[in-house]
Parts: structure tokens; C-alpha cells; sequence
């Protein structure tokens, strides 16, 4: 039971960026979401460069509120 429970939070973690991207309502959606997933677990530096991009890429009419 516990053992589902610390999965789910561990996919949660692990998707951070895209959940980020269709919070802040990023541009380029599709191209974040892809990379966070397809190279999320290469090292690191896929999530790295997913959450970077999400926050970066925000459309101009959520940047402006």
C-alpha cells in the first residue's frame, strides 16, 4: 500500500515540469511535455531543461498578469 502511495509521488516529482507548463500555460507546450517525459531520466538533465523551459516559455498573457 505504501509502496503505491510513494509511486504516485514519485510521478508527480518527476512530471513537475510539465505540470508547470500547462499551469503557467507555457508555449510550446507539446515540445516541453516531450521532453520532460521521453528525457526526463537521462541524468537529470532532461527535468532540468523541461522546468527551465516550462517556466522560460510562459505565453506572453500569463506573464503579463
Amino acid at each position: 500500500q505504501n509502496f503505491g502511495i510513494l509511486q504516485l509521488v514519485v510521478l508527480a516529482l518527476y512530471l513537475v515540469p510539465t505540470i508547470l507548463a500547462l499551469a503557467l500555460d507555457s508555449r510550446n507546450k507539446p515540445q516541453i511535455i516531450l521532453l520532460n517525459v521521453l528525457l526526463g531520466w537521462f541524468g537529470g538533465i532532461g527535468w532540468v531543461a523541461a522546468l527551465v523551459l516550462a517556466i522560460v516559455w510562459r505565453s506572453k498573457s500569463s506573464s503579463e498578469q
